[in-house]
């Protein structure tokens, strides 16, 4: 049977391949409703079959169909291309900005109108998952906003939190409400707002600044449980004859390429892989085929297939879902693995990150592994940490570690060790430390009380063995100096 290349999406449960020429109409032409296939991605990832076109007003949408299998009221009803009423484009858009922004992007700096422009259609939309980030975001934003329009926001959307700190300002706040104010409150919380306030007036004139408004808001009725308002529901009206010419300019999808490695392909957009030049001219260079009819990218024998699913894997995760580095539970070796294809690719941003978050974990890893990773990644800074720690230790590289050093690295690292057990030596007011056999090796004297004293005061990780006399401190100056024998030779 002749190998034909198989297509891939990122599932929960791993990878699943389907025949990369599967037939059948695009999604945006089916009648099928979205929950036909229903699926629990890990990450949302774009491929030929799975994009839908959705209209509003007399603006276009073509996106993931994946996104809005994250909304239960697009999921509750029936067919696609999707005609939806009762939502406005520019909440929309704002929505699938939200949906969209990866988590090796640095954080996104969307605005408050922005914000509420995302939950006002995550509300609607009933996507929960992005609704709860988008009210995180917004509560780090809460304190710029005055208490009546808080408690607006928090009535109109639901989140109680808002509208009970409203109240808190209000009751305890030594000006009175303003006629503007109290107009926009209605009649049943202003007055359940100056029942309050006098108690606490009160309160505070016996002298007690420690009185819990929180418990008078519990106590009534009209703040504990506050008229929330409900949305309008976004209708699904039947698709318009002839859709109209304009494309949304952000959230119009028409830049996936395939990547094929061996006899596997991904497909996946440009904006996802940054638009770097790496791919942006071989793109321009490649035939129309293949899924979808999208541009076919050969990088068969520049990349193994397991390190391009590490970094699509890394470069596909959304913020709102993967907001850190750590629920992506990679290990250190798929970490590398993303990292050097960052690197190689040039995607700045994926590079930036993956470089960020394995920093903060380096010295939980053999520095060995390490070493390997800053000269496969080109990251010297990772380089000089690690070499220290192999200098301190007690055990000399064995010939397995030298061949992983190389010959070169291992005679600085020599040298490095020399110096500084010499230094040691020198400092303490004798060599004769360095020679000296210690108890547990032959049965003849160790170390005095003295020198065990002062390694455990020097609070060197790990001890250092008795008959090597603890390290100073020099080893990253004597480190600096041999930089040139030392440093990472970039991408190998």
């Amino acid at each position: 049977m002749e190998n034909t290349p198989v297509l891939l999406e990122e599932r929960d449960s791993g990878v699943v391949q389907t025949p990369h020429h599967t037939e059948g109409p695009p999604l945006e032409n089916s009648s099928e409703p979205l929950t036909s296939t229903p699926r629990n991605h890990k990450f949302l990832q774009l491929d030929s079959n799975d994009l839908i076109t959705v209209q509003v007003d007399q603006v276009l949408f073509r996106v993931s169909a994946d996104i809005f299998r994250l909304c239960s009221a697009v999921n509750e009803n029936s067919a696609h291309p999707l005609t939806l009423s009762g939502i406005t484009a520019p909440r929309l858009s704002s929505f699938l900005t939200m949906a969209a922004t990866k988590t090796v992007r640095a954080n996104l700096a969307l605005s408050l109108d922005d914000l509420i422009s995302t939950l006002h259609a995550a509300t609607q939309l009933k996507c929960d998952e992005i609704r709860k980030y988008t009210i995180n975001s917004i509560n780090k934003q809460v304190a710029s906003l005055e208490a009546v329009p808080l408690i607006q926001l928090g009535l109109r959307y639901q989140v109680y939190s808002w509208a009970r700190e409203g109240f808190t300002r209000l009751i305890e706040r030594d000006a009175p409400l303003s006629s503007e104010e109290g107009t926009s409150l209605g009649m049943e919380l202003v007055l359940a707002i100056y029942r309050n306030r006098e108690t606490f007036k009160l309160a505070r004139s016996q002298g007690d600044h420690k009185f819990n408004t929180g418990e008078l808001i519990k106590k009534e009725p009209s703040l504990r449980n506050p008229k929330f308002e409900k949305l309008e529901d976004i209708e699904f009206p039947a698709s318009a004859n002839t859709f109209p010419a304009s494309e949304d300019p952000l959230h119009y999808r028409s830049d996936l390429i395939n990547l094929l490695v061996d006899d596997t392909v991904w497909t996946v957009s440009m904006a996802t892989l940054g638009f770097t030049p790496y791919f942006v001219g071989r793109t321009e260079e490649s035939e129309m085929s293949g899924a979808g009819g999208w541009p076919t990218v050969d990088i068969s024998g520049e990349v193994e297939r397991a390190e391009l699913e590490a970094y699509l894997t890394l470069v596909n995760a959304r913020r709102f879902r993967h907001s850190s580095g750590e629920t992506l539970g990679f290990s250190f070796q798929e970490w590398v693995s993303a990292l050097r294809l960052a690197t190689v690719f040039g995607h700045s941003d994926a590079r930036r990150f993956a470089i960020s978050f394995l920093g903060r974990q380096l010295m939980d890893h053999d520095p060995f592994d390490v070493i390997d990773a800053a000269k496969t990644c080109n990251v010297d800074q990772w380089l000089e940490p690690q070499y220290v720690r192999i200098a301190k230790r007690g055990s000399f590289p064995s010939e397995q570690e030298g061949r992983r050093l190389g010959v070169t690295s291992l005679l600085a690292l020599c040298k490095l060790r020399e110096q500084s057990a010499y230094n040691s030596g020198k400092t303490a007011g004798t060599l004769h430390a360095m020679q000296a056999p210690c108890a547990t090796c032959n049965g003849e004297s160790g170390p005095s009380k003295k020198e065990k004293k002062k390694k455990a005061d020097q609070e060197l990780v790990p001890p250092v063995h008795p008959h090597f006399p603890a390290l100073k401190w020099e080893i990253p100056k004597m480190l600096r100096e041999n930089s040139h024998v030392t440093r990472g030779v970039g991408y190998r």
